[in-house]
């Protein structure tokens, strides 16, 4: 799970600038390049370069660079390439997927309205083309949720991951993602909840409960739960219950229970969520596991 390329794409908002906290955390993580991107609409719109957030003071902030560090000076130490693009046009959904697969992105960060709707910039249409025909991870951040990137510090806090997984779409992947999360950014100290919600007439849990590998020595929380009103709900039950930090989704177009990310089951995770989500397609073939 190496991430080389993170497109942040943003509004200039203040939850954008959560987003953004944790794209950047994430990069200097993976020593990957981070795109930064917003789109404006007309060509004769002044270019908002200043609007950008600022990255060198950021770093200052959290103590990594010098307050008169030069940008050559904190890609020699810090391996972190940084790159700002405005795209112009009225199609934001195409400026956004057309730099995903020129860049050859590995991870979008972008954030939303959760519990109160998306922004316009990534209302369900755009949000779909983006993360639904990327085929990438996307890391979804919601208004006032709970993010595991302190802004004001950098500091990582993955604690608790919960993993909602059915028979389809196939939920290898997303476990595997999950517990590499863990692993990588949790320092191997994250409690990885794997989760199955079974209809309450399934008198047999193990037979119902997916096939999935857990890799060894790897100590995971496996739950079967029953439902007792919407699958909906009971994710969201679940994942104040143990304070979850990040929910990992596997998605696979509208043709699963956990569907696409703006398909039923997993919009609605999102608009419910008190913490970030991060989709994963099945179909992301660059995916390699990886557990150091």
């Amino acid at each position: 799970m190496s991430f080389k390329s993170i497109l942040h794409p943003t509004d200039f908002s203040e939850q954008s600038m959560v987003a953004f906290s944790h794209a950047l955390k994430l990069a200097l993580e993976e020593k990957a390049r981070l795109i930064l991107m917003y789109v404006q609409e007309g060509d004769n719109a002044l270019l908002e370069w200043d609007k950008f957030p600022k990255v060198r003071d950021t770093l200052y902030k959290w103590g990594l660079v010098d307050a008169d560090v030069k940008r050559k000076q904190i890609y020699d130490k810090l391996a972190v390439d940084v790159q700002k693009i405005i795209g112009k046009g009225e199609n934001i959904k195409d400026s956004v997927a057309g730099i995903v697969h020129e860049e050859k992105v590995d991870l979008i960060v972008l954030s939303t309205h959760g519990r109160e709707g998306f922004p316009s910039w990534f209302n369900s249409s755009i949000s779909e083309s983006i993360a639904r025909h990327s085929l990438v991870p996307t890391l979804f951040i919601p208004h006032n949720s709970k993010p595991f990137v302190n802004a004001e510090n950098g500091e990582l806090n993955l604690g608790t991951i919960l993993i909602p997984i059915d028979h389809k779409p196939k939920p290898q992947r997303a476990v595997e993602f999950g517990i590499n999360m863990g692993n990588i950014y949790g320092a191997g100290k994250s409690q990885i909840n794997i989760m199955h919600v079974m209809e309450k007439n399934n008198k047999s849990a193990e037979d119902d409960f997916p096939e999935i590998v857990i890799p060894e020595n790897e100590d995971c929380v496996v739950r079967v739960e029953v439902k007792k009103s919407s699958i909906i709900e009971e994710i969201s039950r679940v994942a104040d219950e143990i304070n979850a930090d990040l929910i990992v989704i596997p998605t696979e177009g509208r043709n699963g229970f956990l569907d696409a990310v703006f398909g039923s089951t997993s919009e609605q995770v999102l608009r419910h969520s008190n913490c970030p989500t991060l989709s994963i397609p099945v179909a992301y073939g660059k995916y390699v596991p990886r557990y150091d």
